[in-house]
């Protein structure tokens, strides 16, 4: 949160605790997560924000060119 700018310190504190960010694999089975991590997250979460993306990327990519170009197709 810190690239948004200047924040109230009683909303971090609030995101700090409500929100636990966990990577994952989008290209395995549950996320290859492991099962007790699936299980907490299956039985305890209230929301999930999925932010992944999957894209099969060309060879030779430029290094300017981005992941987000054209919303993923």
């Amino acid at each position: 949160m810190e690239s948004m700018g200047p924040c109230n310190v009683g909303l971090m504190q609030m995101f700090d605790t409500r929100v636990i960010p966990v990577c994952g694999d989008l290209g395995q089975p549950n996320l290859g997560l492991t099962q007790d991590a699936w299980d907490f997250l299956a039985t305890q979460m209230d929301a999930v924000f999925h932010n992944g993306c999957y894209r099969e990327l060309p060879v030779q990519l430029r290094p300017d060119a981005r992941c987000e170009r054209a919303g993923n197709e």
